[in-house]
């Protein structure tokens, strides 16, 4: 079967405070919203007709969480495409 990966990623600048940001809250929230909107972390597959098709089986999303203190310009490869905030 073949997969599919929405590749998405997200930078947040410090705005001052110890706590601006807290991975576990956002972490949280997604999880809730999963569970109402459950075809959202499934996954894509194919029928038997070999149409696409969201196969919900439970398996929830790849969370990956990290921290440096590279500036942005030493990290290449990324194109940004817009703001979020």
């Amino acid at each position: 079967m073949t997969t599919y990966h929405l590749p998405l990623l997200f930078f947040y600048k410090p705005n001052g405070s110890s706590d601006f940001f807290k991975p576990q809250v956002l972490q949280e929230a997604l999880s809730k919203t999963l569970v109402q909107f459950y075809p959202m972390s499934g996954r894509l597959g194919r029928d038997e007709n070999g149409r696409l098709e969201i196969l919900c089986n439970a398996e929830g999303v790849l969370w990956i969480e990290a921290e440096t203190t590279s500036a942005m310009d030493d990290l290449d490869g990324f194109t940004q495409t817009g703001s979020h905030g």
